[in-house]
């Protein structure tokens, strides 16, 4: 077991959840892992780990040296706490501008900031010019001279409509909401028909949707969501 943990707890429904880092057969990855417990004793256990994207480890590594931002652990004011409905809602609003190619229907905080598979994926500073091919970002996309998704804010970056590829989310199955701290815990299928080679980024035109989503395709997705005020301020997910 790892250093890392992030948890949401929801007491309402007996359930405790999030994300720890793990070591299987000498080699790093996140998990997510759900506990629901009934009459003293655990009865559901749900687990999800994303070992295709963890290649050597880096990002469970990464999310062990830096810990949790404290903005997860920041608990909402009692006097305005959003009931549980209130920040689903608001959750179900990201997919819904994912679905619509639309950062501008997201409530996104000002300093939104996202991180997939250990890797932060919005908010990056830029990379010096180099000669070398430009690393693929989190969501599997290559920046280059007029398109770097990674270096944008969370409404930005959705706003580019490099997700456009994306053609349903479903089922959303939202697992746990912390309203102490605002907290929502989900696991939700990315569906992906395969057609869709190149997205249209305003600004900058064609791009090349990954080869991995070229062809018919489900990824099943644990996503954590930290909703202060309204309003998305942080995003992780495996």
């Amino acid at each position: 077991i790892g250093t890392y943990r992030l948890w949401a707890v929801d007491p309402e429904s007996g359930q405790i959840g999030g994300y720890v880092t793990v070591d299987e057969h000498d080699r790093p990855h996140i998990m997510m892992l759900r506990l629901k417990l009934a009459g003293g004793r655990i009865s559901e256990v749900e687990t999800l780990i994303n070992r295709t994207e963890a290649g050597d480890g880096t990002g469970a590594r990464t999310l062990d040296a830096k810990g949790a931002d404290p903005a997860w652990l920041q608990p909402l004011p009692t006097a305005n706490r959003p009931q549980s409905q209130q920040l689903l809602t608001t959750v179900n609003r990201y997919f819904e501008g994912i679905m619509a190619s639309s950062g501008d229907v997201v409530p996104f905080a000002q300093d939104c900031d996202r991180w997939l598979d250990g890797k932060q994926d919005t908010n990056v500073k830029a990379a010096p010019p180099s000669d070398k091919p430009a690393e693929a970002d989190a969501t599997g996309f290559r920046s280059t001279a007029n398109f770097k998704p990674g270096t944008l804010g969370c409404r930005a970056n959705m706003n580019t409509r490099m997700f456009a590829y994306i053609t349903s989310i479903a089922p959303r199955g939202y697992r746990i909401v912390d309203r102490e701290r605002g907290i929502v815990l989900g696991v939700f299928m990315f569906n992906h028909a395969g057609w869709i080679t190149h997205v249209d980024v305003p600004g900058v035109g064609r791009v090349e949707v990954p080869k991995k989503y070229q062809f018919p395709d489900s990824t099943h997705v644990a996503e954590m969501f930290k909703v202060t005020n309204g309003e998305l301020q942080r995003i992780e997910g495996i």
